[in-house]
């Protein structure tokens, strides 16, 4: 969808200055359309390294950004994020695209890939990087890390700050696995089972409609 389509793109729309932490760095990428927007500032302040954010804007919605960041203390004062925009042509969201722009332009190692509604655990860019040094992960490696999702019907909850909340919440039934209600196979091969019991990462065999999260090198095939 959109491939045949070359969009008018506008790379690093505010000041970007990408550092290098180490050879093992995992930029944040995610993608949007103008209604999310308002999503970005508590986004952006659960990962502390390189993020790639594309938007999805006609020109008019480019100035509605350009007020939301410039009113948000936390975002107008990084330089380590790289705002993109790509400018609205057809009536479909191309998101493969955005997604391949979103990564195209980035020099760290590993990428992570998530949509911008989800809400990141504390120290979550520490422990990537962590996994994937213990992992002796390379751009070459075909290995991914998957990163368990998960959801609440609630509108209001206390966030969990480690695994052992995050477990309880569980089963209370204030949280269940990401689309347990609606698409439950889509992570199933996740493995949760073992994952609440699990010290170590663990690997699993891949299934059909598996869609997780996951960190892979930069070196990966694009969307299509």
């Amino acid at each position: 969808m959109g491939s045949s389509i070359v969009y008018r793109t506008h790379l690093y729309f505010f000041e970007y200055q990408y550092n290098l932490y180490t050879k093992s760095d995992v930029a944040l990428v995610t993608q949007c359309s103008a209604d999310r927007i308002i999503l970005l500032d508590e986004f952006c302040q659960r990962w502390p390294g390189t993020i790639s954010i594309t938007l999805y804007l006609t020109d008019a919605e480019v100035q509605y950004f350009i007020d939301y960041i410039r009113s948000s203390d936390n975002l107008r004062k990084r330089k380590n994020i790289a705002y993109l925009i790509v400018y609205k042509d057809g009536e479909f969201y191309p998101i493969n695209y955005l997604r391949n722009i979103g990564t195209s332009e980035l020099s760290t190692s590993f990428i992570f890939q998530v949509d911008v509604d989800f809400l990141l655990q504390h120290n979550l860019y520490e422990n990537l990087i962590s996994y994937i040094i213990k992992l002796n992960l390379s751009e070459t490696n075909n290995t991914a890390l998957i990163v368990p999702a998960f959801e609440t019907q609630r509108y209001r909850f206390t966030f969990p700050s480690n695994k052992e909340e995050l477990l309880k919440y569980l089963n209370y039934g204030v949280i269940y696995t990401f689309r347990y209600h609606v698409w439950t196979r889509g992570h199933a091969a996740t493995n949760y089972s073992n994952w609440k019991t699990a010290v170590v990462p663990y690997e699993v065999t891949w299934e059909p409609d598996f869609e997780p999260y996951v960190v892979v090198s930069k070196t990966a095939p694009q969307f299509n």
